[in-house]
């Protein structure tokens, strides 16, 4: 599955001591072997969007993701 981690946002606007994007691998490892097709997802720390990007390509029905910091 190829997935595009491209952050929309500069730099300096999101990266600081608080930010701690999830990598790809991590993702794939905590989602190891779990089907998505057709499933609903809720992804309480949304940041960057990375999980919520691959739980969309991995088939989830719905990703519902919430951050509090809307530059995010």
């Amino acid at each position: 599955m190829e997935i595009n981690f491209e952050n929309q946002n500069t730099e300096s606007e999101v990266f600081n001591k608080d930010f701690f994007p999830t990598p790809k691998e991590v993702i794939e490892r905590m989602l190891d072997g779990k089907d998505l097709y057709d499933k609903y997802i809720l992804e309480p720390s949304a940041g960057s969007g990375n999980i919520v990007r691959y739980c969309k390509e991995a088939g989830a029905k719905e990703v519902y993701a919430y951050e509090k910091m809307p530059k995010l």
